[in-house]
């Protein structure tokens, strides 16, 4: 099943084009990497697929699916803990017990080299800590400790420099920056 497909995609500002005829789909359970030097409409094309921007030609087909997505600085709210940044969006979307949510945060936290700094606020943490925070925050919803590696080498990161990454049942979208 696809879960998404790019059809001849154009997006410009201020008649500058990023998005040029982007053709592509991802079937569910794939992996997807768009890597890029800066500036290069990454983060563009990703917006097309979490519903933030609509193409100004051509066609974006989403399956209906949630889709979670993270921030480029983690969006974490300074005065609350990594943990209760992670539960946020269980406690405000869900009827889930306190136990449950307990479960799927800690979880979450594990899944991303966290779970000794669920009680620190994000001032108290590195700025890679905080991405890691939003990353399960993003994940956190899917109730699974998820195998998602942070893997990095000399040209690519990948995990740690998502710009928007989701999940979309099973399919892992990373965006990274090309470092030359």
């Amino acid at each position: 099943m696809q879960v998404i497909e790019f059809r001849d995609v154009h997006k410009a500002f201020n008649g500058v084009k990023v998005l040029d005829g982007v053709s592509f789909s991802v079937r569910r359970g794939e992996k997807l990497a768009i890597v890029g030097p800066s500036g290069t409409g990454k983060s563009v094309l990703l917006k097309h697929i979490v519903g933030l921007l609509r193409p100004d030609e051509g066609e974006v087909e989403i399956a209906s699916v949630r889709i979670g997505y993270l921030f480029q600085s983690g969006a974490l709210i300074q005065w609350l803990t990594l943990a209760e940044n992670v539960a946020l969006p269980l406690e405000e979307t869900t009827d889930l017990s306190d136990e449950e949510i307990s479960l799927r945060v800690d979880a979450a936290l594990s899944a991303v080299g966290l779970k000794d700094a669920a009680g620190k606020y994000p001032r108290e943490v590195s700025g890679g800590m905080q991405k890691r925070a939003g990353l399960a925050r993003s994940i956190v919803r899917d109730g699974k400790d998820g195998a998602i590696g942070c893997r990095s080498n000399s040209r690519y990161t990948i995990g740690i420099s998502i710009s928007i990454g989701g999940i979309i049942q099973g399919t892992l979208i990373i965006s990274a920056i090309e470092r030359f």
